[in-house]
Parts: structure tokens; sequence; C-alpha cells
């Protein structure tokens, strides 16, 4: 009875690692670059508005996985506001399941730069422009599914959140989706 019961926690343990083995070495692509968009949502004094970023990076590993240094671009506009955020990012991508042709990410990152606001207001009784810079501190977790053996990455920011440093602090919240082609 106990060598069948060893036999088969045996097996189950052979067939359960075979799937995690294949293919469970990270890829050799450091470098990644892309870009997506969503919308940025008020939390306190800002207004909500679309977004669109572009990012560049590179895995500190020379991997698909591990620590990263991002440079994060990304404009929003609507309600008569203008924005423009310039900030570098760190984080650490987390392997949660890796296939041959498919991968599941979870990242963790934050970023500290600028933000440049650019508010044109027009009434009926006339019109005013103001502009103003912060800086600009963000939590981030994304979520990210690498395609075709980690090439390709489609990932979700439904995380973000943005705060506002200036005489005064503003706060936003980020949902965006995005891809990446990584090299």
């Amino acid at each position: 009875m106990h060598r069948n019961v060893s036999i088969l926690t045996l097996g189950l343990a052979f067939l359960v690692t075979i799937p995690s083995t294949v293919g469970a070495q990270s890829a050799e692509r450091s470098f990644h670059i892309g870009g997506g968009g969503g919308a940025a949502l008020e939390l306190d004094r800002y207004p909500t508005q679309a977004m669109l970023i572009q990012e560049i990076g590179w895995h500190f590993l020379g991997t698909t996985d591990g620590p990263f240094l991002e440079v994060s671009l990304a404009e929003s506009f609507g309600n008569d506001v203008f924005t423009f955020q310039a900030a570098p990012r760190v984080g650490w991508d987390i392997a949660v399941f890796r296939g041959i042709e498919v991968g599941l990410m979870l990242a963790p990152s934050i970023a500290v730069g600028i933000v440049y606001a650019h508010v044109t207001v027009n009434t009926p009784f006339g019109g005013g422009r103001a502009s103003d810079s912060a800086l600009d501190l963000q939590g981030a977790f994304d979520v990210k599914l690498l395609l075709f053996d980690e090439q390709f990455e489609i990932f979700f920011r439904p995380i973000a959140v943005d705060l506002f440093i200036d005489a005064n602090v503003a706060a936003r919240w980020n949902a965006l989706a995005g891809v990446h082609y990584r090299f």
C-alpha cells in the first residue's frame, strides 16, 4: 500500500513539474518598448481625462522577469486641461505562470517624476489660460500577459495612483492597457 502511494505521489509530482519546466526559463529579452492608453480618473482636485502612455525599459538581470527600470511618458487631455508626465519607473516583474507560448506576470512599480499641466478656460464672459508643474509620485500594479516566447506583452494597469505635489496636492487614479515589444 505504501509503495503504491509513493509511486502515485512521485508520478503526480512528475506530471505537475512537466508543464512548469517547459519554457520555464525566462527569455533573454531584457529591453522593451511600447505604449497604451486608458483613463485618468479624478480622485481629488484633478479632472477626469483620456490618457496615452509611451514606455521604454530594461531588465537588470537580462531576462523578462526581475527588477526593471523604465522611462515613462504620458499625455492626458480633456476637461480643458492638457497634462504631460515624465518619470523613471522602477519595479519588479514576478512570473506567475510560464508556458511555451504564454506567460503571466505581476509587476508592482513606483515612479517619481514631473508633471506639467496647461489649463484653458472658456466662458461666455471670456477665457483664460494657466500652466503649472509639480512633483509626480505614482504607485502602480500591472498584470502582464506574455505571448510568442515572451516577445510580445499585453499589459493591464488597473491600479496606478498619481499624487501631484506642489503648493497643494492633487490625486487621480489611472486605469490603462497597452502592449510592449520585447527584444
